[in-house]
């Protein structure tokens, strides 16, 4: 039994507070992105590929969502959604639902509980910074923190928003294995955000609790500040991160796992994060109305600290530069093209002693439904 201790006290509140209707009144919605488009991408040391992609400008999903009138100022919300590759047809993921699944009650005055696989807190308030999310270059590209991730067994709250302001906190319960070292560590997320009529900003801290691996001596974080002012026909966003001992999303490629031959490593990053590394991480970003859409501009830098081991040469700094053009055929359906370069980085790791680049230049359609 998953045990927190603010949860009696929350469903206490909630449930002493609801007058069942004879006929609660519901609602069901069926929502979804498809996004696809034509690229050409080279990383260093690899091939050239050239042909479709999925998810150019943000991810193909398809979704589920719903609430429920309980009464009182108080709300019964569940999400279902899944990512969908519409190259082939199939689901991105094993999972059904890999990016979401909760259920959760809602009170006007108490706030949001959801239980389940869900986004961060501090993920969901970071990634509103993002102009455009082209695939691999945008902010979560050396934010990793920032990235689209999920926990499971997650359980999130959310304050009611006052004069703007929100705060949320996360907490993933741990799922050990000793035997095998095959886990899920315990996770913490808190974040505080704040959304006026031009203004958006928030503050952000994950991280790992405690870990049982030899390996990792300390525990995987990220700490992040993010802002985006709205000039009506011009935006500037910019944020900053520090991330130590591995990426808290868990998304930053094999090397870990590969290095030591431990499949729980994999995601955290290179073995030498995760032994005391740390990356301090700046991103800016423009968008500017031009026509029937908006020109946007983004740029990122990655400064690591650790040498590898492998060469004994102090890892580099990682530059990410990209521009591009979205179109508004109509409010639900876009046209879009971008270029985008990485200098010293890795698609899937972000960082190698080899120092790779990459570069990607695409042209693609985006629906939301």
């Amino acid at each position: 039994m998953l045990k927190h201790p603010f949860f009696p006290l929350f469903t206490t509140v909630i449930l002493s507070s609801l007058t069942l209707p004879v006929a609660a009144e519901s609602a069901l919605q069926l929502y979804g992105t498809l996004d696809t488009g034509i690229s050409y991408t080279k990383q260093s040391g690899e091939a050239r590929h050239r042909g479709l992609i999925n998810g150019g400008q943000t991810d193909s999903i398809w979704g589920l969502q719903g609430s429920e009138d309980l009464g009182n100022g108080a709300h019964a919300l569940f999400q279902l959604e899944s990512s969908i590759d519409l190259l082939s047809g199939q689901l991105e993921e094993d999972a059904l639902f890999d990016q979401s699944a909760r259920l959760g009650l809602q009170h006007e005055g108490w706030g949001t509980l959801y239980l389940g696989r869900q986004n961060p807190v501090s993920q969901q308030f970071n990634e509103e910074v993002e102009l455009a999310g082209w695939k691999d270059f945008g902010l979560g590209a050396l934010m990793r923190n920032s990235d689209n991730y999920q926990q499971n067994q997650s359980i999130q709250y959310y304050t009611p928003s006052w004069a703007g302001w929100q705060a949320g906190l996360g907490y993933q319960a741990a799922d050990w294995d000793k035997s095998s070292l095959t886990d899920q560590p315990e996770r913490f997320n808190g974040a505080l955000r704040f959304e006026g009529e031009n203004l958006y900003a928030a503050i952000s801290y994950d991280q790992h609790l405690q870990s049982r691996h030899p390996y990792t001596p300390k525990h995987a974080k990220a700490l992040q500040v993010s802002a985006k002012y709205d000039f009506d026909a011009f935006t500037l966003a910019a944020a900053w991160a520090r991330q130590k001992n591995g990426f808290v999303g868990l998304n930053g490629g094999e090397q870990a796992a590969e290095y030591w031959e431990v499949d729980a490593l994999e995601g955290y990053g290179a073995p030498e994060f995760l032994q005391g590394g740390k990356v301090d991480s700046v991103f800016v970003g423009a968008a500017l109305s031009l026509g029937q859409g908006e020109l946007i501009a983004q740029w990122s830098l990655a400064k690591p600290n650790w040498h590898w081991e492998e060469t004994q040469k102090k890892a580099r700094k990682v530059q990410v530069y990209s521009l591009g053009y979205v179109y508004d055929l109509s409010a639900r359906t876009q046209l879009y093209a971008f270029g985008a370069y990485g200098k010293n980085y890795h698609l899937e790791q972000v960082f190698d002693a080899s120092n790779s680049s990459s570069r990607r230049a695409a042209i693609g359609l985006t629906h939301h439904f």
